[in-house]
């Protein structure tokens, strides 16, 4: 009987530790990062191997590439971050990637004419949810951007620090200092030197942005 007592006690304990854990971890939200929502360990990506830093898995994410990985979250629909939807229906601050893809028609002056998916926009990347390159503007015009580099990391930092420092609170409203309250980048934006995403190293630093006191973002 004793046993059995110490047995539910232990198990109600590891219980408790993975719940405060997961808490601890919530993504993008303060606190330490969940590792195990966008990398994976030991080869295991779909028995792929994991050499190389520029092959499949060559950050050990569990996308093909770095958009498709942020994309097993935040595809589809609904209430949330979602930027990929399959009928526009997202007005996040980002856009709707569907917009990017979608053949427009229209009746002008008696004539139909056609914009192409790959004819308006720029294409993010992200291979595993049909999402390619684009053929059209390879470069962003006026510069030499690859249209290739161009993802949800080329602008923003998975990781959510600011310089190295601790993970994003929260989004917040422009124009205001930060306090050591508030840490990390508005919408996870690239900082000053940020070049993780595309290798073009960024030169300006972020918006300045303070977490509103509901926990709401805006903005």
């Amino acid at each position: 009987m004793k046993v059995m007592k110490f047995n539910i006690i232990a198990l109600a304990a590891i219980l408790a530790t993975f719940g405060i854990r997961g808490t601890a971890q919530a993504l993008h939200d303060g606190g330490v990062a969940r590792c195990e929502a966008c990398h994976t360990m030991h080869n295991s990506l779909g028995g792929q191997s994991m050499a190389g830093v520029n092959g499949v898995g060559g950050s050990l994410t569990k996308g093909s590439d770095q958009s498709s990985t942020c994309l097993n979250c935040h595809n589809g629909g609904g209430n949330g971050y979602h930027v990929n939807s399959t009928d526009g229906s997202n007005f996040t601050g980002g856009g709707d990637f569907y917009w990017l893809s979608k053949t427009f028609t229209w009746v002008s002056r008696g004539t139909t004419v056609s914009s192409m998916g790959d004819e308006h926009g720029h294409n993010i990347v992200a291979a595993d949810y049909g999402r390619t390159v684009d053929a059209t503007l390879t470069v962003a015009p006026g510069g030499t951007y690859n249209a290739g580099s161009l993802g949800c990391t080329s602008c923003h930092d998975p990781h959510g620090n600011k310089n190295s420092g601790g993970a994003i609170t929260a989004s917040g409203s422009y124009g205001a200092d930060p306090t050591t309250a508030v840490v990390g980048n508005y919408r996870l934006l690239g900082d000053t030197g940020y070049a993780a995403g595309s290798g073009v190293t960024f030169t300006n630093g972020v918006p300045v942005a303070r977490a509103h006191s509901s926990g709401a973002e805006t903005n």
